[in-house]
């Protein structure tokens, strides 16, 4: 018998014995005292609690809490001055990897570099929305190379990115330590098995010719 044949038999052997338990009731009357019911009625008590619920306040709370979490609080620095430097990564494995797929087993312990076997799609341009001089160029390179690049806040509310790009995410630690992210505006692009890290230092002041 198929799984499927035998779920629907053990379903109708279910729905018999709960109609014939109901066919079979028998009202054996009231034996003992009765007494009333002293608690609350449960819907009463519902109504009772949502008339004490402040709905405005609960909506205010909800919208900031909302706002709260499109906002980055990170604490790169500005980029002092402007810079290149390539940086390779590498990971130190805590656990073992194995990827049945493919049979690669990574083992724990091993240090490797992701780059070797992945391609970064696109460019993460790292920056504070709270700086203007970080959008302008944010909205420049994008007018570029379009929706190639990602946006990585450290400072600032991702709704500051909307006329800009939808693409655009709150950075971490975790984040910045993976890909050697010092300070921002910062935009770094994968070439062969190494990032090009490019800083932009905004108000670098220009040497006197």
């Amino acid at each position: 018998m198929s799984n499927g044949v035998l779920w629907r038999y053990f379903v109708a052997v279910l729905f018999s014995i709960t109609t014939s338990l109901g066919a079979d009731y028998v009202d054996l009357g009231t034996h003992g005292d009765l007494y009333q019911i002293e608690e609350k009625d449960l819907f009463a008590e519902i109504k009772e609690g949502s008339l004490k619920i402040d709905r405005f306040k609960m909506v205010e709370e909800l919208k900031n809490s909302a706002r709260e979490h499109l906002i980055a609080k990170g604490t790169l620095p500005d980029c002092q001055k402007s810079a290149d430097r390539y940086y390779e990564p590498k990971i130190t494995l805590e656990h073992d990897i194995n990827l049945p797929e493919s049979g690669v087993v990574i083992r724990k312990g091993e240090t490797f570099n992701p780059l070797e076997k992945a391609l970064l799609p696109s460019y993460l341009f790292f920056l504070s929305s709270e700086n203007k001089k970080h959008l302008a160029l944010a909205k420049k390179i994008y007018s570029s190379v379009g929706s190639q690049v990602l946006f990585i806040v450290d400072r600032g509310g991702l709704m500051e990115m909307k006329p800009i790009s939808e693409q655009a995410y709150k950075g971490d630690n975790g984040i910045y330590k993976a890909l050697s992210i010092e300070c921002v505006p910062t935009i770094i692009v994968q070439q062969g098995k190494k990032f090009l890290v490019r800083e932009f230092g905004l108000d670098q002041k220009k040497d006197k010719q």
